[in-house]
């Protein structure tokens, strides 16, 4: 019994993030209430809030939810072919950054981000996206580690180094992305490619095409 109960709760929650999703797609999340949200999740606001106290707290489930996503399918990347290392670390970092889903809805992400950097300022410092982040340039760590050890890096690069220059092309990529730089994925990925093969062609030991 508790069990089900347990499960209807989960599908509860979900459901929730799927029609706040929806409607902060389609009206942005300023116009969202919490009131329509319960609405069209065919309940009322009472059993909304007992889930999520604040819309706030709403936009930050979803945020986090996909971070859970993205985390899981980079530990499936961190597995991919080291052939071309740049190629290995542009393929995480767009499986990280959801440069389509940003593009498409823009005017959301921004207000995602507004709602996070409030988070980071008040007392309950939220920490799951620099967790994430953390995680994502770990990962890359250990690919040029790897590269380095499999003789595909020269022998004097400082991986840590390398590390963090990747991190801030990446960061600069993404609030390029966030600002409205880009077009489509395509473009986002290309530019991205286009910086850390700038940065990392010198350390290779052999010419990538």
């Amino acid at each position: 019994m508790t069990g089900k109960r347990e499960l209807n709760k989960q599908r509860q929650y979900f459901d929730f993030l799927a029609v706040a999703t929806r409607l902060f797609e389609d009206n942005g999340v300023e116009n969202t209430t919490m009131l329509e949200i319960a609405a069209k999740s065919g309940t009322v606001t009472k059993t909304l809030n007992r889930y999520f106290p604040t819309k706030n707290a709403l936009v930050l489930a979803i945020m986090k939810e996909d971070d859970r996503v993205s985390i899981d399918r980079l530990k499936l990347k961190s597995r991919i072919n080291l052939d071309d290392p740049i190629e290995s670390i542009v393929k995480l970092f767009s499986v990280y950054v959801d440069y389509s889903n940003i593009i498409k809805h823009l005017s959301v992400w921004r207000e995602y981000e507004a709602v996070c950097i409030l988070e980071y300022g008040s007392e309950r410092n939220c920490t799951e996206s620099v967790n994430l982040r953390s995680g994502v340039i770990s990962i890359v760590n250990e690919v040029l580690k790897k590269a380095l050890k499999e003789g595909l890096l020269e022998e004097y690069t400082s991986v840590d180094d390398m590390t963090d220059m990747i991190h801030a092309i990446t960061l600069l990529n993404y609030h390029k992305a966030l600002r409205g730089h880009f077009t489509s994925d395509d473009e986002a990925v290309a530019s991205l490619r286009c910086n850390l093969r700038s940065l990392m062609t010198p350390f290779l030991t052999r010419r990538i095409a």
